[in-house]
């Protein structure tokens, strides 16, 4: 998956965050009822905007994140840890997951393991997990790589104060 998230920052004024996200558009294909009285979407092949989980334990990085999909048809859920993480994408249809890594009851690496062995278990494709990290050190992609989130890592940055 393609992206990129970065800050802009000048001192004593504040910082600007920025996020990518390319979504492509696709048409909604509609069929008729037997009875050709009503048009229904057909189940699973387009949706409306994305369905996004979003893991992460910063109230800033949801607000952040709520702020950037607020004007567009995109859904977000959040939830606080991994463990609340893989317990709402079971429950979910969800599209894309962003993952923060350094939560507390579970971190979005075991998270992710987890989601991808249930995923394997129930012959499901895998849906894109996207890092949530300040963490871009060559070792941290390693082990993003080896823990199926998809790579690059994506970075977030927060700061409770201008730079």
């Amino acid at each position: 998956m393609e992206g990129n998230i970065w800050v802009e920052s000048q001192l004593g004024e504040g910082s600007t965050f920025h996020v990518e996200i390319p979504f492509h558009e696709v048409p909604v294909v509609e069929v008729k009822s037997s009875d050709d009285s009503q048009t229904h979407p057909v189940p699973g092949v387009v949706k409306a905007g994305l369905s996004i989980l979003l893991a992460d334990d910063a109230e800033e990085n949801c607000s952040v994140m709520e702020a950037f999909l607020k004007n567009t048809p995109h859904r977000l859920t959040i939830v606080e840890d991994g463990a609340q993480a893989i317990e709402q994408f079971k429950k979910g249809d969800f599209d894309l997951i962003l993952m923060d890594i350094q939560m507390p009851v579970m971190d979005g690496y075991e998270a992710t393991r987890q989601i991808r062995a249930w995923e394997h278990r129930h012959n499901l494709s895998s849906i894109p997990v996207l890092a949530l990290t300040a963490n871009a050190m060559k070792e941290d992609i390693e082990k993003n790589k080896k823990c199926w989130l998809q790579p690059p890592s994506v970075q977030a940055y927060t700061q409770k104060t201008p730079v």
